[in-house]
């Protein structure tokens, strides 16, 4: 229902159709399916994201040399601080600094771990990444129907504001 015409009345909206939240749940979920799991706006957001990936090699192709360089970098500073705990230095400033590095070194792995350096890269692997991501966006079709409480939030997330739902004449109904 309308929460202004719930809230406030007719003054503040003249909608004062109701509908069960499963109706239109499935309602919004099938327009969802309509709109946007078409395979052609499928392929659109595969294909940008191909591209946001093709672009992040060409802007950074030594980001792997990088990552590296630095991963080594924080390796030598926490050997470094463990051996000064080991001669007899201030501890507790040093252990938190050996916390920070651990973060930043978990952090580095990660992002090595994730990275695909453009040599690494073939053809095969765009065409890996093409049907991955067509099954994922298979998958986000089938979640919204098998989790309806988790699409609600996804959507939730994904949305710009509220959807607003206006109630259709039909044979002299509002539905």
């Amino acid at each position: 229902m309308c929460s202004y015409n719930n809230n406030r009345g007719l003054t503040a909206c003249s909608n004062n159709h109701r509908v069960r939240i499963d109706v239109l749940e499935g309602a919004v979920l099938t327009a969802i399916e309509r709109s946007v799991l078409m395979p052609a706006a499928v392929e659109y957001v595969v294909e940008k994201a191909l591209q946001l990936v093709r672009e992040s090699q060409e802007q950074q192709p030594d980001l792997k040399d990088r990552l590296e360089a630095d991963y080594q970098r924080l390796h030598r500073q926490l050997e470094n601080l463990v051996s000064a705990i080991a001669q007899g230095q201030n501890s507790t400033m040093i252990m938190a600094e050996i916390q920070r590095r651990e973060f930043e070194l978990k952090t580095l792995k990660t992002k090595r771990r994730n990275l695909i350096s453009p040599q690494d890269f073939t053809m095969r692997n765009w065409g890996e990444l093409r049907r991955g991501a067509h099954a994922r966006m298979g998958q986000f079709k089938d979640l919204l129907h098998s989790d309806v409480p988790m699409a609600r939030k996804a959507l939730r997330e994904l949305l710009n504001g509220n959807i607003r739902c206006i109630p259709v004449i039909k044979d002299g109904r509002k539905s």
